[in-house]
């Protein structure tokens, strides 16, 4: 009988909100979101951030759909199969303060862990929310 080997992997999500700039009229979503894969070969990359500093200026990203959610479905589109999640905090159905997932799918031996790769279908919009400007978070 032949064992199907597995390989594996881990979505860590820092945290996911949704926020409003009313000040400067931009919404969307704030994230900060890693996988890391575990099979053949180890890789582990950034798929989102929410901020960046520039010039002691902090930038952030606003993605118009939920990162988080994008990833999970991917991952099940391209044969991976979630095995639990682990929330540190959650409010209304999303993270606020951390989680984890962890996937599962057969090797195959022609494909590295982390084939084919995760790509969103748009990338963020990034915003300097000016001093004056609050973001007013929906939960």
């Amino acid at each position: 009988m032949a064992i199907n080997k597995l390989e594996y992997c881990a979505l860590y999500l820092g945290f996911v909100n949704f926020v409003e700039y009313k000040e400067i009229e931009k919404q969307g979503w704030l994230s900060d979101l890693s996988i890391s894969y575990i099979g053949s070969s180890q890789h582990h990359e950034t798929l989102s951030i929410s901020s960046e500093y520039v010039e002691q200026k902090e930038y952030v990203f606003l993605w118009s759909f939920n990162p988080w959610e994008q990833a999970i479905g991917t991952l099940g589109m391209m044969g991976w199969e979630l095995v639990s999640i682990q929330h540190e905090l959650t409010i209304h159905g999303y993270s606020n303060s951390g989680a984890i997932a962890f996937f599962k799918r057969i090797k195959v031996e022609e494909r590295d862990a982390n084939e084919p790769f995760i790509k969103f279908p748009q990338l963020p919009e990034r915003i300097y929310p000016y001093d004056d400007t609050t973001p007013h978070y929906r939960l």
